[in-house]
This record gives structure tokens, C-alpha cells and sequence, in this order.
């Protein structure tokens, strides 16, 4: 990586030696840095701090909808053997999970690891999917998701833009069939079959598309 110097201790040193480390001489390395949990999980403080804080706010929003509505879940309940049953289970399964997923995931987190187009997660994109996830939004129509299909069409455009489409607002709209007026537009796929057959839809009626 330009301008990474590298500082190398062998494995035979003592457990108490300095571990590897980089030292980033870009600034652009340094602000990259606090995008991801990193190789060695050093951001996980601050992981841990946006946890709390999205749950906390979380919460906070659901108790100011119907402030006046009673709990749910009641403090009996969470008493309750069965509840605690569940709690036993959930807890021995996240651990069971987690500890699977470290042992035999691909380590894409790691700088040693280089061989496939997946890396690790920016915290912001973890972060966005966990708030977005636990209010359960559904982009098939706007109507069960006020928010999250505002952000799906801004995004739409800005990938738009960074590709070199049209996103101008005089562009032509329903019932204008120039071609050449034609503005760009994308939506979130499922997956990548899913995007990989649109692009081939997109092929077949706009083969004649330029891009201005």
C-alpha cells in the first residue's frame, strides 16, 4: 500500500514484544481508519459505543410511540422461567454462532487476505443495516417504508451520477420516448443474480443508450 511502511517482529519473539504494526504516512489512510472495526478489532470500543447508542435510541422512540400504552413485556414476565429458558438459549446460540463464524469464515478483514472481491464491512454500512433492521422497513412500496425508500432513490441517483447517467431534472419523464432524454434511475436488488439479469434487461431495450 503507498505510503504504508511496514514494521515486522518474527514470530519467535516473546509474547510481551510490540505486535505487527502499520504506520499510515496518508491522511487519507488515517480517516479510512475509522471506517472499519480493523484487522485486529481496534475500533471495537467505538463499535460497541454506536451499538448502545442505536439501541438506546431505539428504545427511546418506541416508548414515545403511545407513551401512554402499558408495557408488554412486564417485569413478571422477564422473571419467568420459560422467559429465562428462551434468554439461556439465545445467549448459548449467539456464543455457538460467533464462535463458528471466527473459526471457519474466509478472513476478509485481514490485509493478509487478498483473493476474492469481498473485504470487511465499513462500520457505517454495519451500523446503517442494524438501525435500518430493527424497524423492519419494507422497500416493495413507500407506504411500509416512509424513509428507507427516500434513501433507496437518493442512493439510486448518486450511483447514477457516478457512472455518468443522466440524473438532471430536465430530463424527460412518463411519456417522452427520446431516448436521448432519457434519465437515469436504480433501485436496491436481492442479490446479484437479481441485478445481474436486470443489467442484461437493460441491455436488450436500451442498446443504444449513450452515456453523456
Amino acid at each position: 500500500m503507498v505510503g504504508i511502511r511496514f514494521r515486522r517482529n518474527t514470530r519467535n519473539k516473546p509474547a510481551q514484544s510490540q505486535r505487527d504494526s502499520y504506520e499510515a504516512a496518508t491522511e487519507t489512510h488515517q480517516a479510512l481508519s475509522a471506517w472499519f472495526l480493523g484487522p485486529k478489532a481496534e475500533n471495537s470500543a467505538l463499535l460497541k459505543e454506536h451499538l448502545t447508542g442505536i439501541v438506546d435510541r431505539i428504545a427511546r422512540a418506541r416508548n414515545d410511540y403511545f407513551p401512554q400504552d402499558p408495557a408488554f413485556i412486564t417485569a413478571k414476565t422477564q422473571s419467568s422461567e420459560p422467559y429465562k429458558h428462551e434468554l439461556d438459549d439465545l445467549q448459548r446460540y449467539i456464543m455457538l454462532i460467533t464462535d463458528l463464524l471466527s473459526r471457519y469464515s474466509v478472513p476478509t478483514f485481514s490485509p493478509r487476505y487478498a483473493g476474492h472481491m469481498c473485504f470487511d464491512n465499513a462500520m457505517p454500512a454495519t451500523l446503517g443495516y442494524l438501525a435500518a433492521m430493527l424497524h423492519n422497513p419494507n422497500n416493495v412500496a413507500v407506504e411500509a417504508s416512509p424513509l428507507t425508500s427516500y434513501v433507496e432513490y437518493c442512493v439510486g441517483q448518486q450511483l447514477c451520477k457516478m457512472l455518468g447517467y443522466r440524473i438532471r431534472n430536465d430530463a424527460a419523464e412518463d411519456g417522452c420516448h427520446d431516448e436521448s432524454q432519457y434519465k437515469g434511475w436504480g433501485h436496491i436488488t436481492c442479490d446479484g443474480s437479481v441485478a445481474n439479469l436486470e443489467s442484461m434487461w437493460c441491455v436488450q431495450y436500451f442498446p443504444t443508450q449513450n452515456i453523456d
